[in-house]
């Protein structure tokens, strides 16, 4: 590991102190070790802005360091030599990461710290604040992995010197993560793996085993006599057994005297009466057993599907019945106020009282029916439009054609091009007299001639086209 100094140096405007200003030449800096006062090689200076310059150096010592700056010859009648003590220090580690007095958080490769040293750490990791961590170590797979080489070795070594104190806390955040795994002749010193876990027992125990019932089957085993066939067993012997008989079932038996007892008084001997001979109707109060019928009629009536097929020859004996009365059976016969007939009252209310003789509308129709008869009636008047011979003729004239059309005062389309190209582009001559003449495109002469007055008014045009 190595140490990165650094310092900075300003240069002020020397016509104006107020403004600072580049050297015209880079100047020469030399480092220095504080002790001893011994050249440091590799100081180097940046121009970071203007009038601002940076010098630092690498040392492998950690210690103050000078630095010394010198102007080039051409600066140092205005700019004085500097003596800086370096400002920052930053560790640099071997594969280049530096790291600043006050480090946040940075990534670099693989690290190794290598030492030879009894009794100490090759690594010293102190965090001084009250909650703070002394290290904290976090990895895809494994967040850390603590090897002894040497026989009798320790993997890992954790101490708590507070009163309340956790040598180590293990968490695993994955569903399948494991806390902490140890491996070795005596993988965690005072761990006894043959010792069954809470977790083990709750199993054994079962669903609806509490302390108790475990207690009392405990004391109930201990209580049988081991020439009884126990045979000296222990109780987590005989808990292992395959068959479990216990010599006195009775004493296991549960109490039932209780409810027996509330079934006989506080239910007026319901068991009693149930145990007679032949139906129960015989019974001098079989009244009290009578289901409440009452309101079956109504329910079956208001059912949305009353099919009776399944109720044998009930709904013919109905029927037959020579007095068919419902009423007494709790239902009601629906009369005009029933929904249905006031809704289909409804409509018909609507139809006239006399409807309208047969033909009334044959007339009618029989003029919409020659309407339809005759679409010509209906037809666009197209005879001014052009035929198909015309548009074709217009598809198979050609530009000789259309240039030779009259388009204004008898010129066809070709003279009136020809005079224009002639104003617009072609030679003149005769400028800044009475007669101006104007050259075709193609060089043919006067296409255009003008009579004009001094201030340029044509009196009078010539088309020779």
């Amino acid at each position: 590991m190595s140490y990165e100094y650094s310092a900075f140096v300003r240069y002020n405007d020397p016509d104006d102190p107020l403004r600072l200003k580049n050297l015209s030449e880079t100047p020469t800096v030399t480092a220095y070790e504080g002790g001893d006062g011994d050249n440091i090689a590799g100081a180097s200076i940046t121009n970071i802005t203007t009038g601002i310059y940076k010098v630092k150096v690498t040392h492998t010592a950690l210690e103050p360091v000078l630095f010394k700056v010198i102007p080039h010859n051409d600066d140092k009648d205005d700019f004085p030599d500097e003596a800086l003590l370096a400002e920052e220090v930053r560790f640099v580690l071997d594969d280049g990461v530096t790291l600043a007095n006050t480090q946040g958080a940075i990534t670099w490769g693989q690290q190794k710290i290598l030492a030879d040293k009894a009794y100490e750490g090759a690594l010293h990791v102190v965090n001084v604040n009250e909650y703070g961590a002394g290290q904290y170590n976090e990895g895809g797979n494994v967040g850390q992995v603590n090897v002894a080489k040497e026989d009798n070795g320790i993997g890992q070594y954790n101490i708590s010197d507070g009163e309340s104190g956790i040598g180590q806390i293990n968490t695993a955040v994955g569903e399948s993560g494991i806390g902490q795994k140890s491996e070795g002749a005596t993988p965690v010193s005072g761990y006894d793996p043959a010792l069954a876990l809470e977790a083990t027992l709750t199993d054994i125990k079962g669903s609806g085993w509490d302390d108790e019932n475990l207690v009392a089957l405990m004391e109930a085993i201990d209580a049988i006599d081991p020439g009884g066939g126990g045979g000296g067993a222990t109780p987590q012997q005989i808990w292992e057994y395959a068959n479990r008989e216990l010599s006195t079932p009775n004493n296991y038996k549960a109490d039932l005297s209780t409810l027996e007892t509330r079934l006989s008084a506080l239910r007026a001997g319901y068991l009693d009466k149930l145990n007679v001979a032949g139906a129960l109707a015989n019974t001098t109060n079989a009244g009290d057993f009578k289901a409440d019928v009452s309101g079956i009629p109504a329910a079956v009536w208001g059912f949305a599907t009353r099919t009776l097929s399944g109720f044998g020859t009930l709904v013919s004996d109905i029927w037959s019945f020579a007095t068919r009365t419902l009423s007494a059976f709790g239902f009601t016969v629906a009369t005009s106020s029933d929904a249905n007939v006031t809704a289909i009252k409804a409509k018909t209310d609507n139809l006239p009282a006399s409807p309208a003789p047969a033909g009334e509308y044959d007339a009618r129709l029989v003029t919409i029916q020659a309407d339809l008869d005759n679409p010509d009636q209906y037809k666009a008047d197209i005879s001014a439009l052009a035929t198909s011979a015309e548009v074709g003729a217009l598809n198979n004239i050609t530009a000789a054609e259309v240039l030779a059309e009259e388009v204004i005062g008898g010129y066809s389309l070709a003279q009136v091009l020809t005079a224009l190209a002639a104003k617009m582009h072609g030679l003149a001559s005769g400028a800044g007299t009475t007669t101006i003449a104007y050259d075709g495109i193609d060089g043919t002469s006067n296409v255009v001639v003008e009579t004009v007055d001094g201030k340029g008014n044509r009196s009078n045009v010539v088309l020779n086209i």
